[in-house]
């Protein structure tokens, strides 16, 4: 069974000249936006990292259900193995205008049913 997900709380970045970062948080974008943008896309983008620490970005198909994303895919994949040796992965939308990125850790769910 899954734990309970935690919605983050939105805090402010640190500022970095030059760029236009929110510097309140009324100026932060809401977890129902976030949850409301990935539920709309059937395509995410996920980072992981080789056991070298070279990094690997691939677009996936998934769906986002109850706060969490779901993706498929072979466990012989790079991505795959990479989640196998270390779960900690990245997810963002294609959308350059609606950026959204979760950082979080991967879980294997395996298919009772596929399994002979």
């Amino acid at each position: 069974m899954l734990r309970p997900i935690v919605i983050p709380e939105a805090t402010p970045e640190r500022k970095v000249q030059g760029y236009n970062m929110p510097e309140t948080k009324e100026n932060l974008l809401s977890w129902d936006f976030v949850s409301a943008q990935m539920s709309q896309s059937r395509h995410y983008w996920i980072s992981t990292v080789f056991p070298d620490s070279r990094p690997h970005v691939v677009p996936v198909w998934g769906i986002w259900f109850e706060n969490r994303l779901f993706f498929e895919g072979s466990m012989q994949t790079a991505w795959g193995k990479n989640i196998l040796h270390n779960s900690h992965i990245a997810i963002h939308l294609p959308d350059p205008e609606k950026v959204v990125i979760i950082e979080g850790t991967a879980h294997v769910i395996v298919d009772l049913c596929k399994i002979p």
